[in-house]
């Protein structure tokens, strides 16, 4: 009968440490399993944040890349106090040629395209008297203007008469032209 205590104290003893496991066991795997929880929201939010910078870094590209296409076309639209530079270096223009130029009319024209923005028409007539080279040439250098320039006609024809004061005195052959050009300009 002495064995049979022992046995059951051996029982019980080797009982409470199979429970004495399976609890360990137990909190081990919440522990576990919680860390995992843990780990995976972590890994979660570290993958939304690498794409939030993938993005951030994508837009920081493109905001870089449109802005220095809005400069260029800011630069393609006369600013709303350079039309006496424009003009001025139309006259500027004609001058290196060897044209005499006179501006008939000068006015803003509305386009209904335009009428949301702060953008309107700077519309110019223009006559001009020169030679055929200086003719050429300046259609030439008004053709490749920065501005957004459309030129609605150019029309010229021989002359021997003159509207410049000194552009005659020569034996050379006189041309005289008109034009009439639209270039985008900012209100």
């Amino acid at each position: 009968m002495h064995n049979n205590k022992s046995y059951k104290k051996i029982l019980v003893v080797l009982d409470l440490c199979v429970i004495g496991l399976f609890v360990f066991h137990y909190f081990m795997l919440i522990d576990i399993k919680n860390k995992n929880e843990k780990l995976s929201v972590f890994l979660s939010d570290l993958s939304l944040q690498e794409n939030i910078d993938d993005y951030t870094k994508t837009t920081n590209k493109i905001i870089e890349n449109l802005s220095s296409d809005m400069d260029s076309v800011n630069n393609y639209i006369i600013s709303n106090s350079g039309d006496v530079e424009f003009i001025e270096s139309l006259e500027s223009m004609a001058d290196s040629n060897g044209l005499t130029i006179k501006i008939s009319t000068l006015g803003f024209e509305e386009d209904v395209k335009l009428k949301p923005s702060n953008i309107t028409i700077l519309k110019m007539k223009a006559d001009i008297e020169g030679s055929w080279k200086g003719m050429y040439m300046f259609l030439e250098q008004l053709e490749s203007l920065p501005f957004k320039t459309k030129i609605s006609q150019f029309n010229f024809t021989n002359s021997s008469g003159s509207f410049g004061s000194d552009v005659n005195k020569s034996n050379i052959r006189q041309w005289r032209g008109s034009f009439e050009i639209r270039v985008l300009k900012y209100k």
